[in-house]
């Protein structure tokens, strides 16, 4: 699948562009350190972790999510 092949897909998956192009802003909002430091109990979620939860709180749905990480990002 080629890069735009994926991105017609993910539009297709979403309903529009404007969605599309929201997806990636929220994905790239969830990129920031994933693990734990010396000052933390416990791991942090990765950013995996925090796009597909904030993005099921949007709304998209799990086929839109999965594409996503797997063709586009």
């Amino acid at each position: 699948m080629t890069e735009q092949e994926a991105t017609d897909k993910l539009e297709t998956l979403v309903g529009s562009v404007d969605k599309c192009f929201r997806l990636m802003r929220l994905y790239r909002s969830c990129e920031q350190s994933a693990s734990g430091n010396a000052f933390t109990l416990h791991k942090l979620p990765t950013t995996e972790e925090r796009f597909r939860k904030r993005a099921a709180e949007e709304g998209y749905s799990v086929k839109a999510i999965n594409h996503y990480l797997n063709h586009v990002r």
